[in-house]
C-alpha cells in the first residue's frame, strides 16, 4: 500500500491529511503508485506507465501555477483560516503571519481563544497581511468575522476549500485558487 506520508517521509506524531496541497507531493505520489501497481500487476504496467505519463502531462498547468506564484510571492506575508493551505504558503514561499495560537486551535478543531482572535485582527489592521486564505467551506464565527475584518481593513481574500467542487478535476481547482493567490498579491502591490 502507498500513502502519502511513506512518500514524504513524513514521521510527525499526527500526520498531515491534506498533502495534496504540498505540490511536490503531488508528483511523488502519483509516480509511487505507478510503481507499486506495476509491481502487483507487471502485464499491466504500460498502461499504468501511460497513465502516469498522461497524469504528468496533464499536471503541468499546476505546477507552473505554483512556479508562478512562488516567484511573485517574495517578501509576501499571508494569514490563514484553511489549515489545508498551510504546505502550499510554504512551497510558494509566503510568509504565515497567522496567530499561532489560531492555527493551533485550527489544527485541534477548536474554537480559538479571545485572544488569538483579538491577535489576528490586530495584524489584520496593522497591514501585517497582505493576503488573507480564507476556508470557504466557514459558516459563520471566528473564521467569517476574521474575513470581515480583512476586508474592512483593506486586505485581499481569497475564498479557498479543502476540496475541489463536485466538477472540477484537481488541476482546475488548484490552478483556479492559486490564480486567486496571486490576483490578490498583485493587487495589494
Amino acid at each position: 500500500m502507498v500513502t502519502a506520508a511513506d512518500v514524504t517521509d513524513d514521521d510527525a506524531t499526527r500526520p498531515d491529511p491534506q498533502l495534496w496541497y504540498a505540490p511536490d507531493v503531488v508528483p511523488a505520489v502519483a509516480e509511487a503508485v505507478t510503481r507499486e501497481l506495476a509491481a502487483l500487476s507487471p502485464d499491466a504496467a504500460p498502461y499504468f506507465d501511460a497513465q502516469h505519463t498522461a497524469w504528468t502531462a496533464e499536471l503541468q498547468p499546476y505546477l507552473a501555477a505554483v512556479a508562478a506564484l512562488r516567484e511573485g510571492s517574495a517578501g509576501h506575508t499571508c494569514a490563514t483560516t484553511l489549515t489545508a493551505w498551510g504546505p502550499m504558503a510554504r512551497a510558494v514561499d509566503l510568509a504565515d503571519a497567522t496567530p499561532p495560537g489560531f492555527l493551533r486551535s485550527l489544527r485541534s478543531g477548536s474554537e480559538p481563544a479571545p485572544e488569538d482572535v483579538e491577535a489576528f485582527e490586530t495584524a489584520l489592521r496593522a497591514g501585517d497581511v497582505d493576503v488573507l486564505v480564507h476556508d470557504g467551506a466557514a459558516d459563520g464565527g471566528p473564521a467569517d468575522r476574521i474575513r470581515d475584518v480583512a476586508e474592512d481593513a483593506g486586505v485581499p481574500v481569497v475564498e479557498m476549500t479543502a476540496f475541489p467542487p463536485d466538477d472540477d478535476g484537481f488541476v482546475d481547482w488548484q490552478v483556479t485558487q492559486l490564480a486567486a493567490v496571486a490576483g490578490a498579491l498583485s493587487e495589494e502591490g
